[in-house]
Parts: structure tokens; sequence; C-alpha cells
């Protein structure tokens, strides 16, 4: 059946995932250049705040972030989603997700109010962003400046976080790998 590119961007992946029959498998792989990952230490060792905001899921986005040096300086990492009822919940990425302690609710909203954010590199999706914006707004501008990858977000939603760094006092400036 015909599915509009608004339904296919809006629907959950394992909506599309269920059901399916392998037939074979491709492997792609899309390498950093050369220059990527000394260009980012270069701009955090001149103490510059880098960010990754990208539409690619969190999983793709963690990988990359972690090959080229913008995830894991600090060793301590969450990632915050929406779980599977649709609650705020974070878990840390140290650990395998499968063992973690999935916080939820109230917790995300504890974790992101208190001094211990300092120290974290925070990940989290357009969805959680989205729930943060609707639901406890005071929020939104701890988590901008705290995070280090913001992944499966909308082209409106990058532009949220790049107007709420800039509310925050940050110069941003723009880098895109879409031609």
């Amino acid at each position: 059946p015909a599915t509009s590119y608004h339904h296919i961007v809006k629907s959950p992946r394992e909506e599309f995932e269920r059901d399916l029959r392998f037939e074979g498998l491709i492997m792609m792989e899309n390498k950093l250049k050369v220059q990527t990952k000394p260009t980012i230490m270069e701009l955090q060792d001149a103490r510059m705040k880098i960010v990754m905001i990208t539409g690619d899921n969190m999983a793709t986005a963690i990988c990359v972030a972690k090959e080229c040096g913008i995830l894991g300086r600090t060793g301590k990492a969450v990632e915050i989603d929406l779980n599977e009822k649709g609650q705020l919940a974070w878990h840390d990425m140290a650990i395998n997700s499968k063992a973690a302690q999935i916080h939820s609710g109230e917790d995300v909203k504890t974790f992101l109010e208190n001094s211990r954010i300092r120290g974290y590199e925070i990940a989290t999706t357009g969805k959680a962003w989205e729930r943060i914006r609707q639901t406890i707004p005071a929020l939104v501008p701890k988590l901008a400046e705290n995070g280090a990858i913001f992944a499966r977000m909308a082209p409106d939603q990058k532009q949220q976080v790049i107007v709420e760094l800039q509310n925050l006092g940050f110069v941003v400036e723009k880098i895109s790998d879409v031609a």
C-alpha cells in the first residue's frame, strides 16, 4: 500500500520492522572524513561546545559521536527517550541497555534538575525533546545546555535546539553534510 513520506517519518520504526521475511543482508559504511576527529578535538581543546543534532536514529548517532570524539570524554552519558508506554525515560549508556536500570517519569525531571547533571553527556531523541518542551518547558534550557546528541530530530526541532542554545548565550555555527 502507498504510504506518505510524512507518515513514514512520524511512525515508529517498529511499525515497519514487523512480520518481515529475511531476504538478504547489505552492509554499508559511511566513514568519517580524515579531518573530522582532529577538527572536533581542536574545537574541544579551545573549550567550544560541540553538539550533534541529527535526523539519524540514536544508535547511529551514538556510534558516530563516539568515533569522532563528541561523546565519551567524561565517561558518563545518559540517553533520554520515551519508553514503550510513551513516558520519558533515561538510562546510563555506559551500561548495556538490557541490564541498565531504566528511570522514567519524575526521575527524568529530577535528573535534569539535579546539579549532578554537570559532567554527564546527554543524548536525547526528538520525541523526548518534544515531550519535555510540552510538559516541563522550564527544563528545556538545561537539556539544551547539557545535551551532546539530539537524534531523530525533525528539521523544526533542530532549529528549536539552535534557538535555545542562542538564547543561552552560545554562538552557534551549523555544519551539515547534506548536499
